[in-house]
């Protein structure tokens, strides 16, 4: 029966092997998950910049009517 040789100094390395293969996925799931990040931040800081938007305006509408109440 053929035997099987095995690499020592790699299964000495086997903790360190399956540390970087976690690791791996975490990035592999992250590369997939930014497109849909960037989007959501996009949308938000869309929806952000329309409140302020309109915060400004209602500012200015107030500011005017203080400016013409009768003394």
């Amino acid at each position: 029966m053929p035997q099987i040789s095995t690499n020592q100094a790699l299964l000495e390395q086997a903790e360190n092997i399956e540390d970087l293969h976690a690791r791996l996925g975490g990035h592999r799931k992250a590369q997939q998950d930014r497109p849909h990040l960037e989007a959501e931040s996009k949308q938000l800081w869309f929806e952000c910049s329309s409140c302020y938007a309109l915060y400004d305006h209602i500012y200015f509408i107030a500011q005017a009517k203080l400016t013409f109440l009768p003394v």
